[in-house]
């Protein structure tokens, strides 16, 4: 994995190390994450030779598993399960075997938001700012010049192309593929985020009505600040690893989430005065239960 610390000077970002690589080539698969963590938990190290028979897969898939892991918010520095990853896949786990398109949703937010797969970051927040229909060539110059602005040396180019690759073949469900079974447990994928037509990629806006607005909800209330209890609609909409930035949400999209939220949650108001549109809340929401309403459900 190929790490740089940075500042950037147009403040777009936060002191923090940007990583490449360390996928070994391979999207995630499905069944990879609970297998990941189940590893984990029988106290199982990804760094001892026997993880190999332990998990069932390559050397190669093994380091990948461990990436993937850490890149959703599933494992922490030291390599300890989070507390979203015992939310979702512990004993007790609400969708350990990934069949809600809500938790795939919620995974997806938190691979853009954490940022320890920077491409994710790079390219949800900067690149879908300029460009709705694209290339993979955009998309490396786009991630190069940021790099190049950070005067950053020594870029290995095939690096950040790899990261490409992978990014793509994550998002972009290839309906021609000959092998469906294979495409089929790729887990992003079932967003449909990404699609094609022709030779260029696009930016799929129109299948958000599926983004459960209790998955939403939960991305807002990590959004928010430390005893923030106004946020305008604009800043949930536009701002860097907003909910809106990152589920790919226009601002009626957001407020129309807003509003049937408002409508299950008393002390959500949405208000727009003097042509400034907010989301309040009343009282304090914990984002757990709010997790917990739409699991219960």
């Amino acid at each position: 994995m190929e790490n740089y610390n940075y500042f950037c000077r147009n403040n777009k970002y936060l002191m923090q190390k940007l990583s490449f690589s360390g996928h070994e080539t391979f999207v995630c698969k499905q069944y990879w994450l609970k297998k990941g963590i189940d590893f984990v938990r029988q106290k199982g190290s990804f760094n001892q030779e026997s993880s190999v028979v332990s998990l069932g897969v390559g050397k190669n898939m093994v380091v990948s598993i461990k990436y993937w892991l850490k890149s959703f918010n599933l494992l922490d520095n030291h390599d300890n399960l989070t507390e979203l990853a015992k939310y979702i896949f512990g004993s007790k786990g609400k969708d350990p075997y990934i069949e809600d398109i809500g938790t795939i949703w919620l995974l997806h937010y938190n691979l853009v938001k954490t940022a320890k797969a920077t491409i994710y970051n790079m390219f949800f927040n900067e690149f879908s700012k300029d460009y709705n229909f694209f290339e993979k060539e955009h998309i490396t110059k786009y991630i190069l010049n940021i790099l190049r602005d950070l005067d950053i040396k020594n870029i290995n180019t095939n690096t950040i192309d790899k990261d490409i690759n992978v990014l793509l073949r994550s998002y972009y469900k290839d309906e021609t593929s000959k092998d469906i079974e294979e495409d089929s447990v790729i887990l992003l994928s079932e967003l449909e985020i990404i699609k094609k037509e022709k030779k260029s990629y696009y930016l799929n806006y129109e299948n958000k009505q599926d983004i459960p607005e209790n998955i939403f909800l939960f991305a807002i209330l990590e959004f928010l600040s430390k005893d923030e209890s106004t946020v305008s609609i604009n800043r949930i909409s536009f701002s860097n690893s907003s909910p809106g930035r990152i589920f790919l949400l226009n601002k009626h999209d957001v407020i129309e989430k807003i509003r049937l939220l408002e409508a299950k949650y008393k002390g959500i108001v949405y208000s727009s005065q003097a042509g400034v549109e907010t989301i309040q809340f009343k009282k304090s929401i914990d984002k757990w239960k709010v997790l917990d309403d739409y699991y219960n459900s």
